[in-house]
């Protein structure tokens, strides 16, 4: 998977599965940063960082490191996957994500590697994270519904906006086309962070 910003020529980042891995693994490619030539490999210079499900973590939990040495976690998302028995019974729901990213550079220390644990335990708020939610969308007419401004013109249930407490949009994925999506973010949020947020709004 790629992602191209809007005002861009070129892709940005770039998400290559980790072959023969026991859980959901992919590596994180910024495509600017010094040119494509190399082949995409944590040495070529390219590499960024990684989302994976850690072993000892459920279905649907993912965390994000960058690529420094210590390995520092920079979010961590919570995916609520519907059961199949639930999907053939109700149809498909739309997609429920609960996340954790640092409020900002200074706040939060990566290395402590516990950004699931303060996720499920509701402890982020002592360690310099800040939490969102995706926001509930509204039934109408037999769909579902998210303001989206324009941003996103076909409905999906992969649609989703992540937002604070306080009811503050700092994401938004949706579908424009059959093979386009918009990513919107802002602070905190990081083309990083925001890029792992959209990879696990799809079937990983």
């Amino acid at each position: 998977m790629s992602f191209q910003a809007e005002d861009a020529e070129t892709v940005s980042i770039i998400a290559v599965k980790v072959k023969h891995s026991r859980t959901a693994n992919y590596h994180l490619f910024d495509a600017l940063r010094g040119g494509m030539n190399n082949k995409l490999l944590k040495k070529s210079g390219h590499y960024i960082g990684k989302l994976r499900r850690p072993k000892n973590q459920p279905v649907g939990c993912y965390t994000l490191y960058n690529s420094s040495r210590e390995k520092e976690q920079v979010a961590a998302y919570l995916y609520d996957i519907p059961k199949v028995v639930q999907q053939i019974s109700e149809g498909q729901p739309p997609r429920k994500m609960q996340a954790v990213i640092p409020k900002d550079a200074q706040s939060s220390d990566g290395k402590d590697g516990l950004f699931l644990e303060h996720l499920h335990n509701g402890t982020w708020h002592h360690h310099g994270l800040l939490s969102v939610s995706t926001r509930n969308p509204t039934f109408q007419d037999g769909h579902y519904r998210l303001n989206f401004a324009g941003r996103v013109l076909e409905p999906s249930v992969k649609n989703m906006q992540l937002e604070m407490a306080g009811g503050e949009v700092l994401l938004q994925f949706g579908k424009v086309d059959e093979d386009t999506f918009h990513l919107d973010y802002k602070a905190p949020f990081t083309a990083f962070s925001a890029f792992g947020a959209a990879l696990c709004q799809f079937d990983l």
